[in-house]
């Protein structure tokens, strides 16, 4: 196991922030980092968790990379997921898992795949296998009682 510090970055939309004229993207990523207070009303969209052992953001581009021992936290969705390698697309709404990807949602649903992409506002996702290979998942059928 990797004995790497793991960095801790908490973001919500920055495509929103920057919508509305809250700040520029570098400033919060800068305000997350060092722990500055925003204003409550920024974080009126979902909150995601990642957690690696490097981290970058490009205010020119918009996207921020995680890499190494990557870490998802959804609580909205009840999931978990991990990678190599996590992209945060703020332009695009998108979200790119890749490398060994595992996503565990709370209740025993379950995906592996080499790259998944998750985009926010259709909340929708699409799952790549690893060459040669198959998307493999589990999902618990709830049965109604009658």
């Amino acid at each position: 196991m990797n004995m790497l510090p793991t960095y801790l970055f908490s973001l919500s939309h920055c495509s929103y922030l920057k919508a509305k004229n809250i700040m520029n993207f570098k400033s919060f990523v800068f305000a997350l980092v060092s722990g500055v207070t925003i204003a409550s009303n920024a974080f009126c969209s979902p909150l995601i968790t990642v957690e690696s052992d490097l981290q970058q953001a490009d205010n020119t581009t918009g996207v921020v990379t995680a890499t190494g021992n990557v870490r998802v936290l959804y609580p909205e969705k009840k999931l978990t997921a991990t990678a190599n390698q996590a992209q945060y697309f703020t332009k695009e709404g998108r979200i790119v898992l890749n490398g060994d990807v595992d996503v565990i949602q709370e209740g025993g649903n379950r995906l592996k795949a080499q790259r998944v992409i998750y985009f926010v506002a259709s909340d929708r996702l699409i799952a790549d296998p690893p060459a040669g290979e198959q998307v493999k998942s589990w999902i618990r059928i709830m049965r109604q009682t009658p």
